[in-house]
């Protein structure tokens, strides 16, 4: 009986051939699956902290209103909730600094603001040079002297969630 050698090792090769490209495929399908994966998850930070940072925004708002009431004593619980939980995350998702920065700045003034709120409900001999503090800084935050408007935040924050 004489074995035909040709023919084995054609098939040999082929099938080998065969494994390496289906093991290419599916390598290559993960990654396309990982990609997915990772946009769905940044699309879904993105929203949980624009809704934080519009949540504070309104409430900065309301508070710049009953500040006007002098004797009134403010106490808003601002969150930094989801900003806490992706700070480090948002790194890896987003590419533009400068939104990484003008985020990180609306959150700076807010947990500012929110030591001074805490400074009136602490310190009620200092409490009216807080309050006049509050009035003064709150504008400045809400009109974007103080890096940029929430608005404009929110804004960037929305149209990066659609190019995702």
């Amino acid at each position: 009986m004489d074995i035909d050698w040709t023919l084995h090792l054609i098939v040999f090769i082929s099938t080998l051939i065969a494994t390496l490209i289906g093991i290419y495929l599916a390598f290559y399908l993960n990654g396309l699956n990982h990609k997915k994966l990772e946009r769905i998850r940044a699309r879904r930070l993105l929203v949980l902290l624009k809704d934080e940072i519009k949540e504070n925004w309104d409430l900065l708002k309301e508070l710049e209103k009953e500040l006007k009431i002098k004797d009134f004593v403010p106490f808003y619980p601002l969150r930094f909730d989801v900003w806490n939980g992706v700070t480090s995350n948002l790194i890896l998702f987003l590419e533009n600094r400068n939104m990484i920065n003008n985020i990180s700045q609306f959150y700076f003034e807010i947990k500012h603001i929110e030591r001074k709120l805490n400074g009136i409900l602490n310190f009620t001999p200092l409490r009216e040079e807080f309050a006049n503090s509050l009035r003064d800084h709150i504008p400045l935050v809400l009109k974007g002297e103080r890096g940029k408007s929430p608005q404009t935040i929110i804004s960037e924050i929305e149209c990066l969630i659609k190019r995702l």
